[in-house]
């Protein structure tokens, strides 16, 4: 029932931020984004009292995408697009952290699926990237650096399968799909060329993920235990 209630919750708030971008409101959108995290935050402490560290480390990449949007939504600087870069990026590594410990449970365990999600992952990157190159400019390294860690993510994230229990596996790997398609909208949108919507694509992309990674932390079980959860 408690899932249920956060779930709705936390599409009302989706819904906010979405309608806020429509009608152009930046107050109201730079209020609805850091509170969908806090909601999380406060689902995700409820739900498992952070017990495990893998809960753990999803609650503190959580902290630190809040630091992100709080930043960004009460600075009034041009270092905005960096801080909040620089967060999402400190908040992946928090989550490929949790993944690290989902593997290390069972890392004999056979993935028939994982050779196809590295060849997939990094077609997916090296495209994307060489994409984006002729306009990056000095920014090259870092959108390298970042894109590589995304698409490590979803590879990881593919990893876990037979080593959690499949409805966490499908959360937290739709998760890194919604990751990726937000990050590259925005990419091309900002490097390339616009993209019609392209605020509340990002908006909707990045809102979902964080909601399945919660979720699929929320009710991940390890099928063979051989490290602390």
């Amino acid at each position: 029932m408690k899932n249920k209630i956060y779930s709705l919750l936390f599409a009302i708030l989706t819904l906010i931020a979405l309608a806020a971008d429509y009608v152009k409101s930046d107050d109201l959108l730079a209020i609805s984004k850091p509170l969908s995290i806090v909601l999380l935050l406060a689902w995700l402490y409820q739900a498992e009292r952070l017990k495990g560290r893998f809960h753990k480390q999803i609650f503190i990449g959580l902290c630190v995408a809040l630091v992100g949007d709080v930043y960004a939504a009460f600075a009034a600087n041009t270092y905005i697009e960096t801080v909040v870069f620089f967060t999402q990026f400190i908040c992946y590594l928090f989550y490929l952290r949790a993944f690290r410990l989902d593997h290390k449970s069972n890392p004999k365990q056979k993935n028939g699926y994982l050779i196809w999600a590295i060849i997939g992952f990094a077609t997916f990157c090296a495209g994307i990237f060489f994409y984006l190159q002729p306009q990056l400019g000095p920014q090259q390294a870092a959108v390298l650096i970042y894109t590589l860690t995304l698409c490590f993510m979803g590879i990881m994230a593919v990893n876990r399968f037979k080593k959690v229990n499949l409805l966490s596996f499908k959360m937290i790997f739709y998760a890194s799909l919604f990751f990726l398609f937000a990050n590259t909208v925005w990419a091309i949108d900002r490097f390339v060329q616009p993209i019609v919507e392209s605020s509340a694509l990002v908006i909707a992309g990045y809102f979902i993920a964080q909601y399945l990674m919660v979720y699929g932390t929320i009710v991940r079980k390890l099928l063979v235990t051989k490290t602390e959860v």
